[in-house]
């Protein structure tokens, strides 16, 4: 569902593209890519536009409906848990077995701010860069340490 097809479905839901985010580059351009994109057509300026509760149910059946598909057509032995909730179960290489449990959600966000996905992106990127960051320094000093203690040891003998 990639290309054209992902485009025109984003834009019948009021999803703002990827690639359309991928042309601004600043933060102050994304949002206000993001608000003349949520904006069009309101009378209002600076309204929020959400998901209205029957098109949010519509779309996470919709995926769900996918999902469980494509598992089942990969002979998968998926299932419905929940209204929005499918679970299959999995036997890892060294035999342990368990589940997967996929839960599809269509945030609306709060009373006065609409959902930002981008933003979320964004928020997590930087988590798991600083995340890395962190245990690249970790094993840094690990190697220092073990490089000090072998000298150390050495120079016991």
């Amino acid at each position: 569902m990639y290309g054209a097809t992902q485009s025109h479905a984003a834009r019948s839901v009021g999803v703002i593209p990827p690639r359309a985010i991928r042309r601004t580059t600043s933060k102050k351009n994304i949002d206000k890519f993001k608000q003349k994109v949520y904006n069009k057509g309101t009378e209002k300026k600076g309204s929020v536009q959400k998901v209205k509760l029957a098109n949010a149910n519509a779309i996470r059946a919709r995926i769900v409906r996918a999902l469980e598909t494509y598992f089942y057509q990969r002979d998968e032995d998926v299932g419905m848990i929940a209204s929005n909730t499918l679970n299959f179960p999995i036997v890892a290489e060294d035999g342990e077995e368990g589940w997967v449990e996929i839960v599809v959600k269509v945030p609306k966000g709060t009373k006065d701010e609409e959902y930002d996905g981008y933003g979320r992106r964004q928020q997590y990127e930087i988590e798991c860069q600083e995340k890395a960051e962190k245990k690249a320094k970790a094993d840094e000093a690990k190697v220092k340490k073990i490089a000090k203690d072998k000298a150390k040891r050495e120079k016991a003998e």
